[in-house]
């Protein structure tokens, strides 16, 4: 039976979420900036508590929430934060699943692929609506003639449900840091390796999946490529992870310091290119085996 403390706990968490969650009224830097680590809380409860506390800490900030903006709001927080770490804690039970992220990320990204397909179904007009509104507002603020590409505005709704899941990552990894940390965590007697995320593997079929879409996008150049290319987007995330693992891994046989290792990450983060280079390691790792995890 969950103690008091355990629940408590899972509260503050959910708490925590849903007050980071009504900050985002401020328009402050620094509560837009903290909107990236709103599924934060939940990963704690869910790695700290299991189900158990994912769950309460869900009920809270999805109810607080949807309390103070409504259902539909709460709706999509719900979606958005909560559910990842809900998905994550039941996969967790696994000792597989515990040592490696990217079994999970693949999982989330599958979920990612399906928000995007039934938003582009079902909601085709208020995507088109939104990408209309954006392009019209760059132009605007901008002052001139730029005008965003055709290919980036249609691949505008992917890169959306690609960067949730990269931040979902982001957050699931603080959150095993900090648990690492927590003396709750050595107590529950759960381990996890500390060096994990250079270990990061990624199932087979989502690394075929991707080399069939990718295929796809390239011999085919009608609106079945729009599509093929909007789900490579949103399955670079996962393949992009495994890239980095394996490079970080390498990294790590050698004594480079923090700040280069740092300033690596930014180079990364701000020239796209690079990005496509470690999402194709990501590939090869897979069949080459970089890092000899087949042979562990």
């Amino acid at each position: 039976m969950k103690s008091s403390k355990e629940s408590l706990m899972s509260f503050g968490a959910g708490l925590v979420a849903a007050l980071m969650t009504l900050a985002l009224s401020l328009y402050s830097p620094i509560t837009l900036f903290l909107a990236y680590f709103i599924p934060l809380p939940f990963f704690i409860a869910a790695l700290i508590y299991g189900t158990s506390g994912a769950i309460i800490a869900t009920i809270i900030g999805t109810f607080l929430v949807g309390l103070f903006y409504g259902v539909p709001v709460a709706t999509g927080f719900l979606i958005i934060n909560a559910c990842p770490a809900l998905w994550f804690a039941m996969r967790n039970i696994s000792n597989e699943y515990q040592k490696n992220i990217g079994l999970v990320i693949s999982e989330i990204s599958i979920a990612g692929i399906i928000l995007f397909l039934i938003s582009t179904v079902f909601f085709s007009d208020n995507i088109l609506s939104f990408v209309e509104y954006f392009n019209n507002q760059l132009i605007n603020n901008l002052n001139s003639k730029i005008s965003v590409p055709s290919m980036i505005l249609n691949l505008l709704p992917s890169i959306i449900v690609a960067s949730w899941i990269a931040i979902i990552a982001l957050n699931l990894m603080i959150s095993k840091k900090l648990s690492k940390i927590s003396k709750i965590y050595k107590l529950k007697g759960l381990t996890l390796n500390t060096n994990e995320f250079i270990y990061t593997s990624l199932p087979n079929w989502i690394i075929y999946l991707f080399l069939i879409l990718l295929t796809t996008s390239v011999v085919l150049n009608d609106i079945t490529s729009i599509w093929a290319k909007s789900l490579v987007v949103i399955l670079s995330v996962p393949i992009t992870l495994q890239g980095l693992a394996s490079i970080q891994f390498n990294i790590n046989k050698f004594t480079m310091s923090n700040f280069l290792t740092g300033l690596f990450y930014i180079i990364v983060l701000f020239i796209p290119f690079i990005l496509a280079i470690i999402a194709a390691i990501g590939v090869l790792d897979h069949f080459y085996d970089f890092r000899k995890l087949k042979n562990k």
